[in-house]
């Protein structure tokens, strides 16, 4: 190839490989290059199971395509652009400039080398960045014009383009018996311009008869429900410190960062102390006692039913926990208290008896949208203007208010005025 690519920037790594944008080039049959600056593409390398299996990179990107393809028939709008995918060969470096291109980036960040004869690529619209970003961006002030484009959205929009598209997909997988298993904030995805929201990266997803066999690595326990722990090998406490060791971390992250708008903003203060926070001895005694009173088959049913929209849940507490310690949207602190407290908390809930199931959550976020669609969009009733407690004058010079009041026969009126009672609230 003579054309030289363009610049391609890191947006995403994972064990897969990596996301660059812009996207990779694709050569039809006529040998003409097809550019696609618009859009991103995913990188797949050659990974192992957990058989230590080595699974071929071309058969990732393969079942990424197909898993899209199948979650589109359940009514969610897919990620991945059909029938796009392709096979670089990383050892012909000198013939495929985009391949080197890509292990200039950061330092070769996509670990591509000479053991990945084959590399697998397919190509994604561009949905955004990921809550992450997002809280980096307020809190770390890492992207300002980020800050910007979200400010400048409303409550309505980010509710409706955003957080309602979310529901609707953890309500159509939880329909169709599939579970997502990897919604985390990296998976979330948020358009700042439009606030429009997407769920990405199926590559996990699976159906509820299986997940039983589903053994999540120790390190990642904290993003999953504490009931996951009650069918892990090993004490409980022990499982519980892995599954709140990056809750702890966490603290210390709000507490550094906030301070004193932490301290201040009483509602961010309640939602952290009550959800991050946690008193350790109590949980284990109730993780114990939840043990003893339930049969190993009704806990699965019970993580699986919530596990989606408890972690949905999880990445959105921290999105709008920074929205509502955000100066620009003093406008709707009560809307955004409600948002909180009686969507996203019960839906993160401890007890899991009591949590908020999703289609719930789903009637109680329309109700708002539509209330914030009144409030927001219907015009205000002018209301006539009430009596002035200073008689109407014929001119608003000062001189002939001031003769209106030293005539005799107007103090009369005034003095007499003030003897009734209504006379004494104008006054």
């Amino acid at each position: 190839m003579n054309s030289e690519p363009p610049p391609y920037k890191k947006i995403g790594k994972g064990s897969y490989g990596c996301v660059v944008r812009p996207a990779l080039p694709n050569v039809n049959n006529s040998g003409k290059r097809i550019e696609y600056p618009e859009n991103i593409s995913k990188v797949f390398l050659n990974s192992a199971n957990a058989t230590g299996k080595i699974i071929p990179s071309k058969l990732l990107a393969k079942t990424a395509v197909n898993t899209n393809e199948r979650i589109e028939t359940y009514g969610i709008p897919r990620t991945i652009y059909p029938r796009y995918r392709r096979t670089f060969n990383a050892r012909a470096e000198a013939e495929d400039p985009d391949i080197a291109n890509i292990r200039r980036i950061n330092g070769n960040p996509c670990n591509i080398h000479s053991n990945n004869a084959n590399i697998g690529v397919i190509r994604m619209p561009y949905l955004g960045i990921d809550v992450y970003d997002v809280y980096d961006a307020f809190v770390k002030k890492t992207n300002l014009d980020v800050i910007h484009e979200i400010q400048s959205l409303s409550l309505l929009e980010l509710l409706e383009k955003g957080v309602k598209p979310l529901f609707h997909t953890v309500e159509m997988l939880r329909r169709h018996g599939r579970i997502h298993l990897d919604i985390k904030p990296e998976n979330v995805m948020i358009q700042p311009l439009t606030g429009e929201m997407h769920i990405v990266d199926y590559d996990l997803e699976r159906s509820y008869d299986t997940i039983d066999k589903f053994l999540p690595k120790p390190e990642i326990y904290f993003l999953y429900p504490p009931e996951l722990l009650l069918w892990q090998p090993g004490p409980i406490e022990d499982l519980y410190g892995a599954w709140l060791r990056s809750e702890y971390e966490n603290k210390l992250v709000y507490v550094k960062t906030y301070k004193s708008r932490y301290m201040a903003n009483i509602p961010f203060r309640q939602m952290m102390n009550k959800f991050v926070f946690r008193d350790k001895q109590k949980d284990i005694r109730d993780l114990i006692d939840y043990k003893t009173t339930h049969t190993l088959v009704s806990i699965q049913r019970e993580m699986v039913d919530t596990l989606d929209s408890y972690c949905l849940a999880r990445s959105l507490l921290l999105l709008f926990g920074v929205y509502i310690i955000d100066k620009n949207w003093n406008l709707y602190t009560n809307e955004l208290r409600y948002v909180i407290g009686n969507i996203l908390a019960p839906m993160y809930l401890f007890d899991v008896e009591k949590r908020l199931r999703i289609d719930d959550a789903s009637l109680l976020l329309d109700e708002l949208i539509d209330r914030l669609k009144v409030r927001y969009t219907t015009p205000k009733r002018v209301t006539p203007r009430s009596r002035s407690r200073i008689p109407k004058t014929p001119t608003k010079n000062y001189s002939s208010l001031r003769r209106l009041f030293v005539d005799g026969g107007t103090r009369k009126k005034l003095k007499s005025a003030r003897r009734t009672k209504k006379g004494r609230r104008r006054a």
